[in-house]
């Protein structure tokens, strides 16, 4: 069976199921076994199932790192704004056709190439960056709370109950608890960003030919 006539099997951001249609890529949360079943979903106005859509003229770039099973998908939003799309395949041979598909019949261009060590670090720069200011802020907080100067929102707003429960994962791990998992944490990241660095990945990448 063509990889275009048939449901594929996904995992996504509450999306599972992906169909290759004329003119776009759909995805979808489990709502169908079948290409029946799927387009019967997908046509309803009314339903609590998840839908997207990533017109194939859209498409900025499809790219994968080596060693990753997760691909991700740059594309123009509404009004043009940038976004992106991050699935894997549950199925290898899956992967595979909508490669040869992406190539074949929608006449992207594929490329292989090593990463640079910057470029392949960046993302885990970042993580350290936000785990240390983390880290930081939630010794202080624990602090405070410990010793009952702590003021928190009042109220059931989203943001006084986000508070509340981060608050809470800080009074169960305590002062010294907060920071041996901050450190924890950025040993394991600073690895990983010394291992890229010294071996960047290969990263194929599919780009429109316009």
């Amino acid at each position: 069976m063509s990889i275009s006539n048939k449901v594929i099997k996904i995992s996504g951001s509450n999306v599972e199921r992906m169909v290759l249609g004329e003119n776009a890529i759909q995805l979808m949360s489990k709502s169908g076994e079948t290409l029946e079943e799927f387009n019967e979903t997908w046509n309803k106005t009314m339903t609590l199932a998840t839908k997207r859509e990533i017109k194939y003229n859209s498409i900025k770039s499809i790219t994968k790192e080596e060693g990753e099973d997760e691909l991700e998908i740059k594309y123009k939003g509404i009004a043009g704004m940038a976004n992106s799309e991050k699935l894997s395949f549950l199925e290898s041979n899956d992967k595979d056709e909508f490669y040869n598909f992406l190539q074949s019949e929608k006449g992207f261009l594929k490329t292989e190439e090593k990463m640079s060590p910057i470029k392949s670090a960046l993302p885990y720069l970042g993580g350290l960056a936000l785990t240390l200011f983390l880290t930081a802020f939630g010794y202080y907080q624990s602090i405070e709370l410990a010793t009952g100067n702590a003021v928190e929102l009042e109220g059931y707003s989203r943001a006084a109950r986000r508070e509340r429960f981060f608050n809470s994962i800080i009074e169960t791990l305590g002062t010294n608890g907060v920071l041996l998992l901050g450190i924890a944490i950025s040993a394991y990241t600073a690895y990983m960003i010394w291992k890229r660095y010294k071996n960047p990945p290969v990263q194929t990448q599919f780009m429109p030919k316009n």
